[in-house]
């Protein structure tokens, strides 16, 4: 984990066999999942721009596997500090409560967040932080 975030390639359970490649991807022992959602963003498509507090167990810390795609993603780390990096399919996200983070597709993209809580529209533990848009 650097300055509150981290990335991480998920690599191939059998990575003999160039035709059926299989990914696991292992919570932590004290995760039970509410729902999975998928995110689909075109290229050129900017989004986040906001921080969680954790006040929802799904946000402490948030989790995002890129499936499809190359996105950049901008973190303003629990120091202050910010760095840019470029991802690509199969890295995942581990975000902890506390960093800003923002994100911009490279391709097209196809976003998996796997979830502790059902999302809650009422409550989203999301809060902007940045105005980086573009249409999406």
């Amino acid at each position: 984990m650097r300055n509150g975030y981290s990335i991480k390639h998920l690599d191939p359970v059998n990575p003999g066999d160039q035709v059926k490649p299989t990914r696991q991807w292992q919570f932590p022992n004290d995760w039970t999942m509410s729902q999975i959602t998928f995110y689909e963003r075109a290229a050129g498509c900017q989004f986040g721009g906001h921080v969680h507090h954790g006040s929802d167990l799904s946000k402490s810390p948030e989790l995002l596997l890129l499936v499809r795609g190359r996105m950049k993603v901008k973190f303003v780390g629990l120091d202050g500090q910010t760095e840019e990096v470029e991802i690509g399919e199969w890295d995942f996200l581990t975000i902890d409560p506390g960093v800003v983070h923002s994100m911009k597709a490279m391709t097209n993209v196809v976003i998996c967040e796997p979830r502790r809580t059902l999302f809650n529209r009422e409550c989203p533990d999301t809060y902007p932080v940045a105005a980086e848009a573009a249409p999406c």
